[in-house]
């Protein structure tokens, strides 16, 4: 396939160099030993130190060392006894979201992150639910996503949305932090494929505003940090997988979406489809 002269998001070069990062959510169990092992903070704090022991650069809690670096915080999301599972009550469980730094697409990126989660998983008791979830960042070093890769990404996951949900548990299609393209009334076009992925033949801001409407972010692709001035990363997050501490799978679907990118890059300058279906 020839790539579109005006479609520059995934060539190799100083300037233009994929990246992607993660967000692993998950639970702690442990013993209490004391009134602070209650608190999040203090089981953070625990995980940020045994990772920095091990020489994985983390930031502390006031997030000096920002993208550069692997975060341990918390999600209201993550429900530690509110799945319905049956729950262990002498443990106490705390809800953690491990997020990584800007990672190169590659060998280099998926080494990090099969050491990281190994560690994890050495030191702490760790589990994850159906409210857990694991969102994938994909971006474009420091460099801006040029609208027709924006474009042909956002047609792409909109008419091929039933084949990816099948890869996914029930648990996660149609969920309520992972809404699918369907659910926006605008890209409900009856006609098929063809006439929904003309829909997205818009101006960036535009396509963002039919696949996120109202700057939604509990979506399964979220493309709003591209147009937020405030959110400081200028990726296409990937929302619907479900929560994972098993490296290959999170690396498999890393992968993956680094394909849906490669795929948007790859082809037709004003749709996909020709060269795809």
């Amino acid at each position: 396939m020839k790539a579109s002269g005006k479609c520059t998001m995934w060539l190799d070069g100083p300037l233009r160099s994929p990246t992607f990062g993660v967000e692993i959510e998950f639970i702690v169990r442990h013993q209490q030993n004391g009134l602070q092992d209650l608190y999040q903070p203090h089981i953070h704090e625990q995980l940020r130190q045994h990772l920095s022991d091990e020489d994985v650069k983390v930031n502390s809690i006031y997030g000096t060392h920002g993208y550069s670096a692997w975060t341990v915080t918390g999600d209201v999301s993550i429900l530690p006894y509110g799945d319905g599972e049956d729950i262990n009550r002498s443990l106490t469980h705390t809800a953690v979201e491990l997020i990584s730094p800007v990672l190169p697409v590659g060998p280099l990126g998926f080494q990090e992150i099969h050491k990281v989660v190994a560690l994890v998983q050495v030191k702490f008791d760790v589990k994850v639910n159906q409210s857990t979830g694991l969102h994938v960042h994909v971006g474009n070093g420091s460099d801006n996503i040029d609208d027709q890769c924006i474009q042909n990404l956002a047609q792409l996951v909109t008419v091929f949305q039933y084949q990816i949900d099948s890869i996914h548990p029930d648990s996660r299609i149609n969920a309520y932090w992972a809404m699918p393209p369907s659910s926006s009334a605008a890209l409900r076009v009856s006609e098929g494929p063809f006439a929904t992925a003309e829909v997205l033949q818009r101006d960036e801001r535009e396509t963002i505003g039919l696949i996120n409407p109202g700057g939604e972010r509990a979506v399964a692709y979220n493309f709003t940090n591209l147009v937020d001035p405030w959110s400081g990363k200028r990726t296409i997050e990937f929302r619907q997988h479900q929560g994972s501490l098993n490296a290959e799978q999170i690396v498999a679907w890393a992968e993956f979406v680094t394909a849906l990118r490669f795929a948007s890059h790859a082809s037709h300058r004003q749709a996909p489809f020709g060269r795809l279906l």
